[in-house]
């Protein structure tokens, strides 16, 4: 995927998602989250954040081939005729964009870069419109570097930003659809995300969307790891040809695959498993978490793939493989060989009321 591909998708996703929300839509150290403010910021009249917005767009134009240099001349521009509430803000966010635009063609530090950019504006944030912008786009940034090396410390800054959004405005129906959103995307608590999001429906067309989507994964079949069926194992591996990581040739769905010897997560290692028709998350056990380290690099892989194997026999191939929050693990089943949680699981249950 090119770096523009990866970045546009991160910038604008889940302002689209939200647009009806109003306003508008090598190894370093990862960045801090940063500290909760003392008191909630002041409100000022929603005149006084439309410049702020319109140099939050002109962030979003500049990560998706946007000119760095008309851009960032433009946001200097509003500074000059802002209101003095919001320069520091757009003095800062006119910094960010000639960070962001000397940091190469490298995805990966970009993404660092701008969710560090973020979270460094929130506290110069004046008006819950501003503070709500930045809070959607940390989030898509956050989506976007999972399973990059500051994907972890991204995820971090996205929670602790929606979490102070909602305590700043506890009743404002963006910050709790944010919120919801976060928490079901980045920290897997989908019962909280149903919670807030059936406070914000009434007032907003994603909060409904959001409603009937968790409400359906939360009704999903899942089984406990002790319910796996004997041999649970997942190799990982790859569709491109065999190399010292995953020597071992075996056909899946009458396509060839090439897998590690040993079993990257076994049964053993499993709390539960949940979701079917192609997609599948596993959740692993708290003293297993540590495994999904070495499935941060093979998220980015075009021929990654992963074999799930019970009763000694291959069940079916994984082509995309996210780790998550949590101890989460996020499969997507290969249209060949699909996963199937009744091929894994001796038990299923349908969502969490059956136990």
């Amino acid at each position: 995927m090119r770096s523009t591909d990866r970045l546009g998708a991160g910038a604008v996703a889940l302002a689209l998602s939200l647009a009806g929300c109003g306003g508008t839509a090598g190894a370093v150290a990862p960045p801090a989250p940063p500290a909760a403010p003392t008191a909630a910021p002041a409100e000022a009249p929603p005149s006084d954040a439309r410049a702020s917005s319109r140099a939050l767009d002109a962030l979003d134009k500049s990560l998706v081939g946007g000119d760095p240099s008309a851009l960032a001349a433009e946001v200097r521009e509003l500074a000059r005729t802002a209101p003095a509430a919001e320069k520091p803000f757009l003095e800062r966010l006119e910094g960010l964009i000639r960070a962001l635009a000397a940091g190469g063609g490298d995805v990966d530090a970009t993404l660092r870069v701008a969710v560090q950019g973020l979270a460094q504006l929130e506290p110069l944030a004046r008006h819950v419109d501003t503070r709500v912008g930045l809070a959607m786009r940390t989030h898509s940034m956050a989506i976007a570097a999972t399973g990059s090396a500051g994907g972890e410390a991204a995820d971090a800054i996205a929670v602790g930003m929606s979490q102070r959004l909602e305590g700043d405005f506890p009743d404002e129906p963006r910050a709790l659809a944010v919120r919801a959103s976060v928490m079901r995307r980045i920290e897997g608590d989908l019962a909280g995300a149903l919670a807030r999001a059936r406070r914000c429906a009434g007032a907003l067309p994603v909060c409904e969307k959001l409603v009937e989507a968790l409400t359906a994964e939360l009704g999903a079949p899942r089984c406990a790891g002790a319910e796996l069926r004997a041999g649970f194992a997942l190799h990982r591996g790859t569709a491109g040809g065999a190399h010292a990581s995953a020597p071992r040739r075996l056909e899946v769905g009458g396509a060839p695959m090439w897998i590690a010897e040993a079993p990257a997560i076994a049964g053993s290692d499993v709390e539960e498993m949940v979701g079917d028709g192609g997609t599948l998350l596993i959740t692993l056990t708290p003293g297993s978490r540590s495994k999904l380290d070495a499935f941060l690099s093979q998220s980015t892989e075009s021929d990654a793939a992963a074999v799930i194997f019970t009763e000694g026999a291959a069940r079916g191939v994984a082509t995309r493989l996210v780790p998550m929050l949590r101890g989460k693990l996020l499969l997507t089943s290969d249209s060949r060989a699909p996963l199937h949680l009744e091929a894994v699981c001796a038990r299923v249950r349908r969502g969490l009321a059956d136990r």
